[in-house]
């Protein structure tokens, strides 16, 4: 069977979680199955924080952060990239999303696979600020503009960035929801579906 192993790299409320969902909508219409395997607070880092709440540990963005950070000076720098790196190898989808690359060991993770690709989701601040506000998680509602823009300055952001310019793709993320859809949407029938067709010849490119 091939496995399509897709790379996100995006900074916070850069469409990750969104591209995750057209995905979906786009993997079940034309067959295809898919498994999201997180690092962040969603996956393997969030397991890790839900663990520590009976300590008094705070599941929250900021704290997150430093757990994270300090699993990779005590732990080492690939612990969290290796354990989803086994998980995406264990998958049995055919299109595996790694959410998401925030470091070098991330990207050397994915690139381990043979069918792989990343991808940079990218928008502006001023957009990605707005909808931080309006999904107002973990206190970000009331985040002031420069607290933003300092958090934008954090070692893990500027990574993010850099990794993103070295990115195979880059789709924009910051015209609307129905433009991004129609962006990723062509991407997948593009590059995805050709690449799984072509390891299944059931499907109809011999």
């Amino acid at each position: 069977m091939t496995k399509v192993v897709i790379g996100l790299v995006a900074h916070a409320s850069g469409g990750k979680e969104t591209f995750g969902t057209i995905l979906k909508e786009w993997a079940g219409e034309n067959g295809f199955t898919v498994e999201i395997i997180s690092t962040g607070s969603g996956g393997l880092l969030g397991k890790v924080g839900d663990d520590l709440r009976g300590t008094g540990f705070q599941k929250n963005t900021a704290n997150l952060i430093i757990l994270s950070n300090a699993i990779r000076v005590h732990l080492g720098k690939d612990t969290l990239a290796r354990g989803a790196g086994l998980l995406v190898a264990r998958s049995a989808a055919e299109i595996v999303v790694y959410d998401s690359i925030r470091w070098d060991t991330d990207m050397q993770v994915v690139q381990g696979f043979k069918d792989h690709m990343t991808i940079f989701v990218t928008a502006d601040a001023e957009t990605r600020y707005q909808r931080l506000k309006d999904r107002a998680r973990d206190g970000e509602a009331v985040m002031s503009w420069m607290e933003f823009l300092k958090r934008e300055q954090d070692p893990t952001a500027v990574e993010i960035q850099r990794l993103g310019e070295m990115a195979d793709f880059k789709i924009a993320n910051k015209l609307g929801l129905e433009e991004y859809r129609k962006s990723v949407r062509n991407f997948l029938q593009s590059y995805v579906k050709l690449i799984l067709e072509r390891g299944n010849p059931s499907r109809g490119i011999l």
